[in-house]
């Protein structure tokens, strides 16, 4: 009688033990209408044949209960640099991840407020070759297999919403790590007034993603550096090419000005630089300048009259 009991103590905790997943009720949570998720980017870096546990969380902003589905996509770069990812749907890439990542559950229900923190787990085959992975965790409102063409009972498109957590995963070895910077530019020469802005177009011409960083130094005509400006850490995917744009706040005196671009690729080889050139030129100095052009020319015009006279 006692290991029945037992027995059947063990087969009531079974299925509780097998749901990793954890649901909280947050406290004073507004509605918004939406839902939240967390972690919308992880990064490993993995052995062939290694795993790795992973987490994403997801809070209900919506107002009602509601269903999210989980479901696999790969994703790829673009090579239009406004465009920084591309999701495949069904397809894969040449750098699929879909088939090693295993998220906990493939739906879940929260009620307004609650958040839940989703276990997923990666596995990489013990064949990989060394380069980078790479997929998502798609978390939706409605089932996968139900997207293209819903409608509800009054012939109404449904509203879907659909939020991704990227994961790239590198898998050590030798791998071809190139990019470089295709463009480095400000949107005009002059400038009567403050932000200087700058835009970075870099591709990557590899077959691992890149997380390139770097600054971008502010000279005077004298040489003097007057600013600097941070590039932070962004991803680069292999065949992409991306641009991100930055600004210099500061206020310059006018002047000739020289923007130094210094970029590391993030694999530990040289950095690279490349130089550009503009000039801040207020109106009120313009106009100055142009009063002080005027009356040079007309003393010199007084001078000249003079000298032929006599």
């Amino acid at each position: 009688m006692k290991k029945f009991l037992s027995l059947l103590f063990l087969l009531y905790l079974l299925p509780v033990s097998a749901q990793a997943y954890q649901i909280d009720d947050l406290p004073n949570v507004r509605v918004s209408g939406d839902f939240v998720l967390g972690q919308g980017k992880v990064e490993t870096s993995l052995l062939p044949g290694g795993s790795a546990d992973r987490e994403i969380s997801v809070i209900n902003r919506s107002g009602q209960d509601m269903v999210f589905y989980v479901s696999l996509e790969d994703f790829a770069g673009s090579s239009q640099s406004q465009q920084n990812v591309v999701f495949l749907g069904q397809e894969k890439s040449p750098y699929s991840l879909k088939d090693f990542i295993v998220p906990e559950v493939n739906s879940f229900t929260l009620k307004h407020g609650q958040k839940i923190t989703l276990p997923v787990k990666i596995q990489i085959p013990a064949n990989a070759q060394p380069g980078g992975l790479y997929g998502s965790v798609i978390i939706s409102t409605q089932a996968p297999e139900n997207l293209a063409g819903v409608q509800n009972s009054n012939s109404k498109v449904k509203v879907v919403a659909r939020l991704a957590a990227l994961f790239f995963v590198r898998i050590e070895g030798d791998v071809n790590e190139n990019g470089l910077i295709k463009k480095f530019t400000t949107d005009k020469k002059v400038y009567q007034s403050m932000p200087v802005n700058f835009l970075l177009t870099f591709a990557n011409q590899g077959t691992v993603y890149l997380k390139p960083y770097g600054s971008i130094e502010i000279f005077n005509i004298f040489g003097r550096k007057v600013n600097k400006v941070e590039v932070a850490p962004f991803f680069s995917l292999p065949g992409s090419v991306r641009d991100q744009a930055y600004k210099n706040e500061k206020n310059l005196l006018p002047g000739y000005y020289r923007a130094v671009l210094t970029l590391d690729k993030s694999y530990g080889r040289k950095s690279f630089s490349t130089t550009i050139n503009f000039w801040v030129l207020p109106w009120a100095w313009l106009a100055v300048g142009l009063v002080i052009l005027i009356v040079l020319v007309l003393v010199i015009r007084k001078i000249f009259f003079r000298k032929n006279k006599f």
